[in-house]
């Protein structure tokens, strides 16, 4: 019995895998820092201020920011996330851990698997946005929301 229970996991977690890899290929947005991309005669000062955001304890507070956004859509939808391993729906403090091992170590990913609206959300630790995949009419509408509650842009 309990070899079946765990052949059943281990299908589910493939499943996530597919998801999450046929997810990539789909329409993305961001939400960024900032409201538009960058103009390129401007890089040069974006790269100091990213540089800064990224390399100072300024960036936690970019973690606490982009983590309240998924806090707020746990809310609504499951979550799954891929650290490792998969776990589905992680607590919040588990979160938080695994975000600020990132940030702390200027190294990784976190990926945000919500399988039952087919939506993924990527982070980064050298990025000023999180990778959204995927999302519906009506998601982007509430990302769009959320993202602006924590001083953030969606687009």
């Amino acid at each position: 019995m309990r070899n079946q229970f765990a052949a059943g996991k281990d299908r589910q977690k493939d499943k996530y895998y597919k998801l999450m890899n046929s997810l990539t290929e789909k329409e993305r947005h961001v939400i960024d820092y900032l409201p538009m991309d960058v103009p390129k005669d401007a890089a040069e000062t974006f790269s100091d201020v990213e540089y800064y955001l990224l390399n100072s304890e300024k960036k936690m507070a970019l973690k606490d920011r982009f983590e309240a956004v998924i806090y707020k859509l746990m809310c609504f939808y499951k979550l799954c996330i891929l650290w490792g391993e998969w776990e589905e729906c992680p607590k919040p403090e588990r979160i938080d851990e695994i975000l600020y091992e990132i940030m702390g170590n200027y190294s990784g990913t976190l990926n945000f698997l919500f399988p039952d609206i087919n939506m993924l959300i990527v982070c980064s630790w050298d990025a000023l946005n999180m990778e959204v995949y995927n999302p519906s009419k009506s998601l982007q509408i509430i990302l769009e929301k959320v993202a602006a509650s924590e001083g953030l842009f969606f687009r």
